[in-house]
């Protein structure tokens, strides 16, 4: 009778056979012994340390020849230790690769490094709620005669200083530069996301990829380009939240020669929402394919800069763009600056509730994922 006891990771497995009625299995019965197991006195056992991929040493025991003639370990027992321990280093590293992935439902401050943690950032409820509060403040304090009115003070010394600044400035610089060219921007980064999603033919950007333009018609709309008016007229078209808040509300805008509502900020508003969105949402999702498709031997291959992916640079960025979008709607005299404050924080709200749809439905995609992963790596030879 053959007993091979091997110990990984301290668990010990044990593998025997039935006792037979042999004279070898006589000479080891003992009084008292039940079938169909008989009881063996202790072997001599030496240990061999086996170092891991993941820097644990494994213990294994295996069986020394006995002095009395017992069955030694044969080259069949040995080889078949060794392809088990071969599978549970490969069972160890599988586990060790599914603890190391980002979870998207840790705490924000603790996912500054990870793929997935600007989109957590986003998502968080207080930056949700946080934003919706501004914008209720905002419209209370512009429209309620109970408020103290504190931003309409701002709103007539921000305009009195637009007003003396020379035309050209207001057109070219504030207008054209500071309040279109940075939507364009964001609208060819989007396009530029939207062409990697398609080509890395994966269902998690390609499923991000959809809820964010479902989400842009709704929350970000496309201003006035820097082009003619009979050009820039049949293209332009404000958010619908916005366009529904403009509706409600019927503010007249500082300058009298736009017949248009002012509040909130149309531009501020789809700046705010294509910054915010990719930086918080479709480049992280794309830097994580990328981060895929790197190598042990280059591990910064295929990554994007970390200045776009890592979380302080998209809330720099994502905060310049939305401040400048909205210091160039008060210098070209478009808005008030209360229009921008409200704009800015009502699309904040809805990046944020954008985020939290991608994140509910990236976890059910990256699970199966995972598993279409693993079991292509263990239909590998």
């Amino acid at each position: 009778m053959v007993l091979l006891g091997t110990r990984i990771q301290g668990a010990s497995f044990r593998l025997g056979c039935k006792a037979l009625p042999s004279p070898g299995c006589k000479a080891l019965a003992t009084p008292g012994c039940k079938p169909p197991y008989s009881p063996l006195r202790p072997l001599p056992l030496f240990q061999h340390t086996v170092a891991s991929a993941t820097g644990r040493e494994l213990n294994t025991n295996v069986l020394d020849q006995d002095k009395e003639g017992l069955p030694s370990s044969t080259p069949e027992v040995l080889q078949g230790a060794a392809l088990e321990h071969q599978w549970q280093r490969q069972q160890e590293q599988e586990r060790l690769q599914f603890e190391e992935e980002p979870s998207v439902s840790q705490d924000p401050s603790s996912l500054l490094q990870q793929p997935y943690g600007p989109i957590a950032a986003a998502a968080d409820p207080r930056l949700f709620l946080g934003a919706s509060l501004g914008f209720m403040l905002t419209t209370y304090d512009i429209f309620s005669p109970n408020s103290s009115g504190l931003l309409l003070s701002i709103d007539a010394s921000v305009h009195q200083f637009a007003t003396q600044l020379p035309h050209d400035f207001r057109y070219f610089w504030a207008d054209l530069i500071m309040s279109d060219s940075l939507i364009a921007l964001g609208i060819l980064g989007w396009l530029g996301c939207a062409a990697a999603a398609v080509a890395s033919k994966r269902r998690d950007a390609l499923v991000t990829l959809f809820i964010c333009l479902g989400m842009y018609a709704w929350g970000a709309g496309f201003p006035s380009p820097p082009c003619p008016d009979f050009v820039a007229e049949p293209l332009r078209f404000d958010a619908h939240i916005c366009n529904s808040f403009k509706l409600i509300f019927e503010r007249v805008r500082p300058a009298p020669m736009n017949p248009t509502w002012s509040y909130p900020s149309g531009h501020t508003s789809s700046a705010t929402f294509l910054a915010g969105t990719m930086f918080f949402i479709l480049l992280p999702v794309l830097n994580k394919q990328l981060h895929a498709a790197g190598d042990d031997k280059n591990e910064k291959k295929g990554l994007l800069p970390k200045m776009l992916t890592a979380m302080e640079g998209s809330w720099a960025l994502w905060f310049s763009v939305c401040a400048t979008t909205a210091v160039g709607r008060c210098l070209a005299d478009a808005h008030w600056f209360s229009d921008c404050v409200g704009g800015a924080m009502l699309s904040t709200a809805v990046v944020s509730g954008t985020a939290m749809i991608v994140q509910a439905a990236l976890e059910p995609v990256r699970e199966a994922q995972r598993q279409e992963e693993q079991e292509e790596k263990r239909a590998q030879p």
